[in-house]
Order: structure tokens, then sequence, then C-alpha cells
């Protein structure tokens, strides 16, 4: 075993150490889930990382994004750096909140006039972020418990996947599709529907699974009233689509950009 350690390189022994490291504390949270629980009862930790503190659920601790910051990291810093340093003192839409990942870092980077409206879907995911919000003492953020769509209506979103796997950050909206998985029943609302009219909004960030066409589709008058900046996260089956190049391209977007795996649209 001595000899094997002195051959393995410093770098790779550091990320044999990071897997290591992983594994051990996923599967120590996970022993921590207590199914006998109602589901009226929150199973989280809180995490930390240099913005702030994290209500976590222990449902997700599989995914990237939790892994992160319970070592102390940020998920997507340069997506946030971007936001923040591109919200020109308007409101920024923040939708596919899960547990608040993004709200500390967005809330003390906006300006003290702006919010940040939030949306998160499932009850468990919005109920950590409510209380990301309450650890950081947060006053500027719109919460809402409700995903964004066309219009207002009621949906259903797979939670867990055909494998039996909890698809936590990744849940999506489904329609009436049936892929074998488990499924709730979750509300859906338009950005112009909820959003009232004085608002200026300089960021629409939209990290919903699939669901960015609908979500579109329910901004549109803001979207020509504010021509904020878009970042979409899922936007291969809509960029070339008839209705985006009808409806966002015809208002002279461009794509900028793309960070971590996120298109950046703007007014050229």
């Amino acid at each position: 075993m001595n000899i094997f350690k002195k051959l393995i390189p410093l770098p790779l022994k550091k990320i044999a150490h990071k897997i290591r490291f992983n594994l051990r504390v996923s599967r120590s949270l996970e022993k921590r889930i207590d199914a006998s629980l109602n589901e009226n009862v929150l199973n989280c930790f809180v995490a930390f990382n240099k913005f702030g503190g994290y209500c976590v659920p222990l449902s997700a601790v599989h995914e990237r994004v939790v892994k992160l910051i319970l070592e102390g990291q940020v998920y997507e810093p340069d997506t946030i750096d971007f936001m923040l340093k591109n919200c020109k003192g308007g409101d920024i839409v923040h939708a596919g909140t899960f547990f608040g990942d993004f709200l500390p870092a967005l809330s003390a980077g906006v300006e003290s006039n702006a919010k940040i409206w939030a949306f998160e879907p499932t009850k468990e995911f919005y109920k950590c972020a409510e209380i990301t919000i309450q650890i950081n003492s947060i006053s500027n953020i719109e919460l809402l418990n409700m995903g964004l769509g066309e219009s207002s209506t009621e949906v259903k979103m797979e939670v867990v996947n055909k494998k039996g796997v909890t698809r936590g950050g990744t849940s999506k909206i489904v329609g009436e599709q049936d892929s074998g998985g488990e499924y709730i029943q979750v509300n859906v609302d338009s950005i112009d529907n909820l959003i009232p009219k004085d608002r200026n909004i300089s960021i629409i960030q939209l990290d919903v699974e699939g669901y960015e066409k609908q979500a579109l589709m329910g901004a549109i008058e803001t979207i020509t009233r504010c021509k904020p900046i878009l970042i979409l996260e899922d936007n291969e089956r809509i960029i070339e689509s008839e209705w985006f190049y009808n409806k966002i391209t015809a208002l002279n977007y461009k794509i900028v950009g793309e960070i971590h795996g996120n298109t950046i649209f703007k007014i050229a």
C-alpha cells in the first residue's frame, strides 16, 4: 500500500481524498434522513460559504450544488458574478431557486432599491429557501412558492425519476407525460402577472429544467418593457425555434456569452 501511495502523484492524491470525503459525508448525511417523519417535518442541515448560510435539504445531498456548499464553495460563481455586475440597479428574476444557493450573494450585491423575485415551486425546497433568507436576515427578496409559466395554472412536476432517484434541483414540469416516476402538483404563474408594472427588471435568469419557453411566453410584456438580460440554462430546444425568433430575437436579442452552461442574451 505504501508503494502505491508513493507512486500516485500528489494532485491525484488530493482528488482521491476529496472524492472519499464527499462520499463519506454524503453517506453520513443520508443516514440522518428519517423516513418515518411526516411531510411537514423539514429534513435539513445548515451549511456555509463566503456569501452566507444555507438551509440545505438532506434529500439533495447527492447533488453537486449541495456538495460544493458543504465544502464551503460557491455553485456557479461566474453566473453570480455576471448577474451582480450587470443588474444595473434593476430587479432580478431568479427562477429555480431550489434552497436559495444564489440568494445571499444576489441580495447583498444589488442596489438598495432593487429586489430579487425568487421562484421555487416545490414545498420542501421553498421552505429551505425561506429559512436561508432568515439565516441571512435578508429583506429584499420576494420569494414565491410557485414556478413560472405562460399563465396561472396547476401542473405536474416529476420529483423522483423512474429509477427511484430523487430529482431535487432537477425536478421538472412534465405536463401530462408519465415517465414512470413520482409526481407532485405545483402552481405556476407568469412574470407579467406577478411582477408589478412599475418594477424595472434588469435580469431574468431561468433554471427551470426545460420549461423556459413557457416562462418566457409569460414574460413577453415585461421583456418588451424592460429589455432585461436573459440567462437561460436549458436552451437547446428553444433558441432556434420559430417562436424564439419571432418573440425574442425580433427584439434584437443576441447571444453575448455562455457561463456554466447558461446562455446569455442581451439587446444588441
